[in-house]
C-alpha cells in the first residue's frame, strides 16, 4: 500500500475544495447566440433558426466562458451594447457576425421620429418625450 505525506494530502484537499466550484460554474460546452433585429424575437431561444431581436436581450443575459453572440450582417441597431459577462483564459465570450452582407452597426443611439418644425433660419424643432444627453445632427449636403 503506497503512503501518502501530509502535505500531499492537504495539497488534495486543497485543489478539491478551491477547484471544484469553477469546474461547476463553468459549462464544458460553448453556445453561439444569434441577434436579428429583423427576422428576431426576444422570446425566440436565440440560436440560428429562432433568432432574438434586441441588445436590450443580449445585456441582460448571463453568457458563460467560451459563449459567442453573433449578430446578423447587413443590420443596424439603435441600442448600446453593455457587456456584463466575462470569459477567462483560453475560452473567451466571442462578439462577431453572421450571414451576408456589410459588418452589423451598433451605434447606441435612438433616432427622434415626428414632425421637425422650422423655427427660424436653420433651426427646426420636434417634441421629444426624453432628454437626449448627446444630439447629433446629420444634414444633408442638399439642404439650404
Amino acid at each position: 500500500m503506497k503512503k501518502y505525506t501530509s502535505t500531499t494530502i492537504a495539497l488534495f484537499f486543497l485543489i478539491l475544495l478551491t477547484g471544484w466550484p469553477l469546474l461547476l460554474s463553468t459549462p464544458a460546452y460553448s453556445t453561439s447566440y444569434y441577434v436579428d433585429n429583423i427576422q428576431g424575437d426576444d422570446a425566440n431561444t436565440g440560436d440560428r433558426r429562432n433568432p432574438w431581436k434586441t441588445i436590450a436581450k443580449v445585456n441582460n443575459t448571463q453568457f458563460f466562458p467560451g459563449d459567442k453572440i453573433l449578430f446578423a450582417k447587413g443590420r443596424t441597431w439603435n441600442e448600446t451594447l453593455v457587456i456584463s459577462s466575462s470569459g477567462i483564459e483560453g475560452k473567451y465570450l466571442e462578439f462577431s457576425s453572421y450571414g451576408i452582407g456589410s459588418l452589423p452597426v451598433i451605434d447606441g443611439s435612438d433616432p427622434l421620429t415626428g414632425t421637425w418644425r422650422p423655427e427660424g433660419v436653420h433651426v427646426y424643432s420636434i417634441d421629444n418625450p426624453g432628454t437626449p444627453g448627446v444630439l447629433f445632427i446629420i444634414v444633408p449636403r442638399s439642404m439650404p
